[in-house]
């Protein structure tokens, strides 16, 4: 009878012990909705509209690191900052205007950038800054 008694007791000590181990070990998104990866659908820039859905650009936001990506691979990585409706991109391994250029397929034309966040829900994100206007969907 005890050995059935500490069986019981150690199985449920173990499930305990597993279910707070799963739930202490998650990270969960600091940055609400914005975390994730974005497709670009749209970029405006100086009244002239890009529909670059095809082009398969993408803003993946985790932490406190934005990566550019494409199918495919990545271009290039920011550190950036999400605080009241402002994203701020600063990457530091662009370093010459062949790699400025590149972020121009992003709606990015300085380094660093900031971005007003105009809109951003589970789906869709909208921001802007005064040289773009970038439209992105959750992908």
């Amino acid at each position: 009878m005890v050995k059935i008694f500490n069986k019981y007791i150690f199985f449920k000590l173990s499930l305990v012990l597993s279910l707070l181990t799963a739930v202490c070990c998650q990270k969960a998104p600091i940055n609400g909705h914005l975390d994730g990866r974005w497709q670009i659908m749209e970029i405006e820039h100086q009244e002239k509209v890009e529909n670059v859905a095809d082009s398969q650009f993408y803003y993946n936001f985790y932490l406190h690191v934005c990566n550019l990506s494409y199918y495919g691979g990545v271009l290039s990585e920011a550190n950036f900052i999400y605080k009241d409706n402002l994203i701020y991109l600063d990457f530091p391994y662009v370093e010459t205007p062949e790699g400025l250029y590149n972020l121009t397929k992003y709606g990015i034309y300085s380094n660093p950038v900031e971005f007003e966040v105009m809109y951003l829900d589970k789906k869709k994100l909208i921001m802007r800054n005064d040289e773009s206007l970038i439209t992105l969907r959750k992908f």
